[in-house]
């Protein structure tokens, strides 16, 4: 259960969030990014990608090379004050590329800031508590996940070569599903209690809606 819950931490991490935003977007509406499936949308996912994630831990990796940081799991949280900041200048560049782009749909906009939004927001209760960092990246993509059924009026959508109608309920349901794995995950490792589990769940779900709440 231990290697599950480690591989859980890994594929669902947080920085991973926008990565996964835009392949559900590319899945739903293809057209909204200008392309007529999820396969030819592969470039902007390759691209969201490494401006969210790829840099950002590689700049962690710098960091424990230097010494800044003891491991990679961050266990001390005053080990993840300076990847917080990095990571937050990575976001709000990524959003001041993105908000003005018409490659990217305004939907993704509300995303990317909601996300740096709840990055900043667990950068300060992070001095007072180790709140999880997973939790929060999973708030913020049950949030949007809510704002893409509800502002934008997805029900369903078609996949696959036979053009099978999915309705998009099945994503929030998945969404769910993951969001209890990766909770109980960071539990299981004891990474976090359950209050740091709770006030990650929250960051994540005010720092989108604080976003959806600008934007629209």
């Amino acid at each position: 259960m231990r290697t599950l819950s480690k591989t859980v931490s890994y594929i669902f991490h947080p920085l991973m969030m926008l990565t996964f935003i835009v392949s559900v977007l590319l899945l739903i509406n293809p057209y909204l990014f200008g392309k007529n499936s999820i396969e030819e949308g592969w470039w902007v996912i390759l691209q969201v990608f490494l401006t969210t994630f790829a840099m950002p831990a590689v700049a962690v990796l710098m960091m424990k090379r230097l010494g800044l940081v003891q491991s990679l799991e961050m266990e001390e949280r005053t080990e993840r004050i300076i990847p917080y900041i990095s990571s937050g200048i990575f976001y709000i560049w990524v959003y001041m590329s993105v908000k003005n782009n018409s490659t990217f749909p305004i939907v993704f906009d509300i995303a990317v800031l909601g996300a740096t939004i709840s990055l900043f927001l667990a950068f300060f209760f992070n001095n007072f508590t180790k709140i999880s960092a997973h939790a929060t990246g999973v708030g913020g993509l049950l949030t949007i996940t809510l704002v893409i059924m509800h502002w934008f009026s997805y029900s369903n959508f078609f996949w696959g070569p036979q053009r099978m109608e999915i309705p998009v309920y099945w994503i929030l349901v998945t969404n769910i599903f993951i969001s209890g794995l990766v909770c109980s995950s960071r539990l299981h490792l004891n990474a976090h209690n359950f209050r740091d589990i709770i006030q990650g769940l929250l960051i994540g779900v005010a720092g989108t809606a604080l976003a959806a709440w600008w934007i629209l």
